[in-house]
């Protein structure tokens, strides 16, 4: 078969847009391993976090190594909703153990911080709860939203944590009712 230039040509685009083909079905593949390889390390992070290995009375969040920032900023763009699922958790794992020590809720940032200056966790709260930084924000904050946004109780891991804050919360109540 002797091929003519106007059927090299299309020999030549149909190649090139093969190669291109490729090229952009292996990125995808790339992207959808970091995004479930970042997903697990968040899931990992969720499941395993426990406020009292940082201080006896727990205020903070951990503070986040380059690949869990890394695996934030990535995901932020390809499932937020990823994020906000883990930020939620982390969150109402703190205000759980702030109950269990001190029957109380904390702020999550000290009055006067900067945004750039937060924990990426509480960045992305304030993100979807449309709270302000110049508000009083404690981790109650956190339960409160979730309770005015119950869509938010579908995910398993948010649901787990949440109905143990109130579970926590309703003991404490009925304690302090029993001793009026």
């Amino acid at each position: 078969m002797k091929l003519n230039n106007n059927n090299s040509m299309k020999v030549v685009v149909i190649l090139l847009f093969s190669c291109h083909s490729l090229f952009l079905f292996s990125q995808s593949i790339n992207e959808y391993n970091l995004q479930e390889k970042y997903s697990l390390l968040l899931d990992s992070i969720m499941e395993n976090y426990s406020p009292f290995e940082y201080s006896e009375i727990p205020i903070d969040l951990p503070v986040m190594s380059d690949s869990v920032i890394e695996a934030i900023m990535f995901l932020k763009k390809v499932d937020s909703v990823k994020i906000y699922e883990f930020s939620f958790v982390m969150l109402l794992k703190l205000y759980n153990s702030q109950l269990q020590c001190c029957h109380s809720s904390y702020e999550l940032f000290p009055p006067g911080s900067v945004l750039k200056d937060l924990n990426l966790i509480v960045v992305n709260f304030l993100e979807i709860s449309g709270c302000q930084i110049n508000e009083f924000i404690t981790t109650a904050t956190v339960y409160k939203f979730i309770s005015t946004n119950s869509q938010w109780l579908e995910y398993k891991t948010i649901n787990k944590e949440y109905f143990e804050c109130t579970k926590l919360y309703n003991q404490i109540i009925e304690s302090i009712q029993k001793n009026d």
